[in-house]
């Protein structure tokens, strides 16, 4: 643990108090099942309210916890460099550091916001009803959203004004949940964000004064109209493939995200291997991008200020935590310090010491202090139980009864209960270990008749939404996209048998691995990846039928940004890297394709497999590939040992590179900078 000078300072430990039955910690739940519980849902609004009504000069203000994610580049709770200057953020993304900085931010966020909960709760006058909420407030610990199993999201998120129940009856507020008013804005460097007086996602300009719904409405739209159009949701785009993503990083074994400076963070590492190219961050990128578009959430500098940032950055936590109870010896063995993931200084001067750092275990979770004298470090926040609270899954963590391989077999279980039925392991393991009458082999043989029907498209905007449809094209191009005719009943039936895609109890996979500078294009990008056609228009291209997913970059715009190792990496053309997962889409192909091997797809995707790179602004800017100089997108195969028990994990082994499918294309594969094989 790193020490300091001792000052007065903010001391971060969570919430200690509080305790379920028989002294259980409490856990943070699932949105949806948090406001299940009307009493949890009027306090969580109601401390929200109050947080965020806290004055801007208050360290413990909405605003200033927020800042410390970035503008207005301010030092937090006192904490400047060694020389006494200005830190210039506390900027950890693309760091081994991303997680384990992340998680005392969010036990402070949970600290500031309890002590609001409990004012609010108290406020109540004497009674029956105030005791209740005093019980409830007693456990609160904040919310988060899981997009990977839940990725509509939840109505109370995009309503701009709701009703609470207060000491003097029911009202109705803004939703704290929707968006954080600014009480001044004059600190930020870029005009929009002084024009902006709330948190905005996806404005139509710099001088929008509101948000565009529509952009996250269309989401659960697009998922309800796809939903039966395909078995292995390889048409249903960005949000099923990050589940897909995200069952990737947490359950595969040996060459796959073994340790965690792999498994942690989006910087592209020079060892060889093109088997870990995808991060929790890179996924976390792509949130940022999906959900904020050009608004606050879209950009690193302001995305604290969203209140959906919160609900999200405590999921990525949980990830982080699923990961580390199913990767037990990985968690206890972290490769840090020397290793070539990790092998690069952080960028402020831990004060007392005068010397620049490199990130280890140990180095300081700066602007965070344990005690006075103490920074917080990567060592002391694995457990959980350092800062008080659980996830639902994790909740025999630190029982004395239940051994972490114990703990490690229960999580695995519910991790594939709860992403695996849409992405190609869910389809495919059930081959190995059931009998011919699995759903798979079922499908395959199923007469139209028996089908279950093909969902109708969303009905017609009504006459106003049509009205304000017409003011935008880019919201008209959102809707236009999802009604797109959806496939026959006959185009599910498969005519592969399924031994040309099971072998052995195994099967092959594919990858789309990306490649990019970060600080390239002056700010966020995306790109996407298409099998077969694609629209030519930009603004409808994260729409498209045939988008099989995206990765995106989450950077700052290095011409303007305050954030000091912002401006470092850049001058070391730092280079990030993402994944798209490709095998479902294949799947849905595969009476095309005939098989899952090699000499099938190679010249499959040759022909069918096309990217497009985009800014992340109101009209979706294409950028030129053919002067995107470092981006580079190849892909890579692998070969996936099925468990052999539900409860056992995949195995990816023989890594692939298939330089051939998109070399000589602008931004295609380097055969002299491709990634090798692997064993």
């Amino acid at each position: 643990m790193s020490t300091t000078t001792a000052t007065k300072k903010i001391n971060i430990n969570g919430v200690q108090g509080g305790r379920g039955p028989n002294n259980q910690t409490p856990a943070r739940l699932e949105l949806s099942t948090y406001l299940q519980d009307p009493d949890r849902k009027n306090l969580l609004l109601l401390g929200l309210e109050r947080m965020q009504a806290r004055p801007q000069s208050d360290p413990k203000s909405w605003y200033q916890v927020a800042g410390i994610h970035g503008e207005p580049y301010k030092p937090w709770d006192g904490e400047t460099d060694a020389r006494g200057g200005k830190p210039g953020g506390y900027c950890t993304h693309s760091s081994v550091l991303f997680l384990t900085w992340h998680r005392p931010y969010l036990a402070l966020y949970e600290q500031v916001l309890y002590d609001d909960v409990q004012a609010v709760a108290r406020s109540f006058p004497a009674g029956a009803k105030r005791d209740q909420l005093l019980k409830v407030a007693s456990t609160f610990r904040i919310p988060y959203w899981d997009w990977a199993s839940q990725p509509n999201p939840n109505s109370v998120l995009l309503e701009r004004n709701i009703a609470v129940d207060k000491p003097n009856g029911r009202v109705t507020i803004p939703n704290p949940l929707y968006s954080y008013r600014f009480q001044n804005t004059s600190e930020f460097q870029e005009s929009n964000y002084r024009n902006w007086k709330q948190t905005i996602r996806y404005p139509a300009s710099d001088n929008a004064t509101e948000s565009q719904d529509i952009y996250l409405k269309n989401i659960g739209q697009t998922l309800q109209a796809r939903s039966m159009e395909d078995r292995f949701g390889g048409r249903r785009g960005t949000m099923i493939n990050i589940r897909e993503r995200i069952y990737h990083l947490l359950n595969a074994e040996q060459n796959r995200y073994p340790t965690y400076p792999a498994f942690s963070n989006d910087r592209w590492v020079k060892n060889g291997r093109s088997s870990d190219y995808d991060s929790i961050e890179s996924v976390h990128n792509s949130l940022h991008g999906w959900i904020g578009g050009n608004g606050h959430m879209g950009d690193p500098s302001v995305a604290g200020f969203d209140p959906i940032f919160w609900l999200h950055h405590c999921n990525i936590d949980r990830m982080y935590a699923l990961w580390q109870a199913l990767h037990p010896d990985a968690d206890l063995n972290w490769v840090f310090g020397d290793d070539a993931e990790t092998n690069h200084p952080i960028h402020w001067w831990v004060p007392g010491t005068g010397r620049n750092q490199r990130e280890e275990e140990n180095t300081p979770l700066v602007p965070f202090h344990k005690t006075d004298s103490q920074y917080w470090d990567s060592n002391a926040v694995r457990d959980l139980k350092a800062f008080g609270y659980t996830y639902p899954e994790l909740a025999e963590w630190n029982n004395p009864g239940v051994t972490r391989e114990q703990l490690k077999t229960k999580v695995a279980a519910t991790v594939k209960n709860l992403y695996a039925s849409t992405t190609t392991s869910g389809s495919l393991f059930g081959v190995s270990l059931a009998s011919s009458a699995s759903p798979f082999m079922s499908l395959a043989s199923t007469p139209p008749s028996s089908l279950p029907p093909v969902e109708k498209k969303p009905a017609a905007a009504a006459p106003a939404a049509q009205k304000v449809l017409a003011q935008n094209p880019l919201q008209a191009a959102a809707t236009a996209a999802n009604s797109h005719p959806p496939l026959k009943p006959t185009d599910h039936i498969l005519t592969v048998p399924v031994s040309k895609i099971v072998k052995d109890r195994t099967h092959r996979e594919y990858f789309a691995n990306v490649r990019a500078p970060k600080y390239s294009f002056n700010g966020p990008f995306v790109v996407h990846v298409f099998i077969g056609d694609f629209t030519a228009d930009y603004t409808q291209r994260p729409y498209d039928k045939n988008l099989v997913g995206s990765t995106h970059v989450f950077a700052n715009d290095i011409s303007r940004t305050g954030c000091e190792n912002c401006k470092k990496n850049a001058e070391n053309n730092l280079m990030v890297t993402g994944s798209v997962p490709l095998t479902s889409a294949l799947l849905e192909r595969i009476n095309e394709l005939g098989s899952l091997e090699i000499d099938a797809v190679e010249p499959y995707l040759k022909q069918n497999l096309h990217w497009r790179i985009h800014r992340m602004n109101a009209t979706h800017d294409n950028i030129d590939r053919s002067t995107a100089e470092g981006v580079e997108l190849t892909v890579t195969s692998a070969i996936v040992e099925h468990p052999t028990t539900p409860q056992g994990l995949p195995v990816y082994r023989d890594w692939n590179p298939i330089p051939g499918i998109t070399a000589g294309r602008p931004t295609g594969a380097n055969y002299d900078s491709a990634e090798g094989y692997e064993s």
